[in-house]
């Protein structure tokens, strides 16, 4: 079996790679992941690889239990539509076997990595979570509806993981894959005292939002832990496109979250989108001079390819109502590329590449790490 975690963004490379894994080994199963995985999403995009048997089933939402289950009517050989929380092909068309009940995290299996060999890698890390799901409600994206609600694992559970990561593995460092690790801010304050109290020498990176909860007393903590690197969604430097967003912050607050890292030696790295709906050339040059203003503390600024739209994220409903080009059902009208534009043309693909162009030479005439 061989498993392919899909993402919008990446839909055609997973394609050709679904394509070129089933022509050298037709007998493997292929099984589909990913936060862009819903019953609409794949009649939309994926029914003809489906048809064609480049795909044998999808797993919807989360599949630590749902793939367990799957595997083991696989091995012999029974009816796996008894499966709850499956996509799979029948008749020409895509039909589900139904929603799974989202899993207590404190039930999860710890994660076995025994079958990798850390010798390869240049670091010695290994992914874990403290949580899933968001308490954000940014409209961009697709998390709100996907984990449905925000949840987190007991703090010894976590702690448990690492020791026992550090001692099968001998890792020196651990990187928490949650959508954001400062969701709540007292357990994540709670499991950085444990890792203090146990004396643990670890490193460690994640995600996180900007909030005025993430205290200097706080972040003093988690450096003093092993916190290395924080990646903020701050997505724009103008408080007018944040709010577009529904992001929830003040951009006050990046002021003291960004300088309290800087003071401990965190490193902040950035996530930028460009071209959302709104966005002037007033806005972008305001996130230019949010950049320039921290730039001795920004690591590293993730640049992307711009706003992509699509079915699934909390904006796609209201695009028409935020300026977007849509026809007269509120469907979003893309060009034979799936790009989007404004309905008054302020803003186009070319708009967004222009400005994605111009970010990223202004980076380098700073000499500063993008991606």
């Amino acid at each position: 079996m061989v498993g392919f975690t899909v993402y919008d963004t990446a839909l055609y490379p997973t394609v050709f790679a679904i394509s070129m894994n089933k022509e050298f080994l037709p007998h493997v199963k292929v099984v589909l992941g990913g936060p862009s995985m819903s019953l609409d999403y794949c009649q939309t995009h994926l029914l003809k690889e489906f048809k064609a048997g480049l795909i044998d089933v999808a797993v919807l939402k989360e599949g630590e239990i749902t793939l367990v289950e799957l595997v083991k009517k696989w091995r012999v050989d029974e009816n796996i539509n008894e499966v709850t929380g499956l996509l799979m092909p029948k008749q020409g068309s895509i039909v589900s076997t139904g929603s799974r009940i989202l899993a207590n995290l404190n039930e999860t299996p710890m994660p076995d990595f025994s079958d990798l060999n850390l010798n390869n890698y240049r670091y010695k890390a290994i992914p874990t979570l403290m949580s899933k799901g968001c308490v954000a409600q940014c409209i961009f994206c697709s998390e709100v509806t996907y984990w449905e609600r925000f949840r987190f694992r007991d703090t010894d559970l976590i702690l448990e993981e690492i020791k026992n990561h550090v001692a099968e593995y001998n890792i020196n460092h651990v990187m928490f894959l949650d959508s954001l690790i400062n969701g709540h801010h007292r357990h994540l304050e709670e499991l950085v005292g444990l890792i203090l109290d146990d004396g643990l020498k670890i490193s460690f990176n994640g995600n996180a939002r900007v909030s005025n909860r993430l205290t200097k007393s706080l972040i003093e903590q988690m450096s003093a832990a092993g916190c290395s690197d924080l990646v903020f969604g701050l997505e724009s430097g103008s408080q007018k496109v944040s709010d577009l967003m529904k992001k929830g912050i003040k951009l006050e607050w990046a002021d003291e979250n960004f300088k309290d890292c800087f003071k401990n030696n965190i490193g902040v790295i950035l996530n930028i989108i460009i071209g959302y709906p709104g966005e002037s050339e007033e806005d972008f040059q305001q996130t230019l001079d949010l950049i320039d203003r921290y730039k001795k503390c920004i690591t590293h600024v993730n640049v992307g390819n711009g706003l992509a739209i699509y079915k699934g994220m909390s904006l796609y409903p209201i695009a028409a109502k935020l300026g977007v080009a849509s026809d007269e059902q509120g469907e979003v009208i893309f060009d034979e590329n799936e790009n989007w534009s404004m309905a008054d043309g302020s803003s186009d693909i070319n708009t967004r590449r222009l400005r994605i162009s111009r970010l990223r030479n202004f980076l380098a005439s700073k000499n500063m790490n993008y991606s």
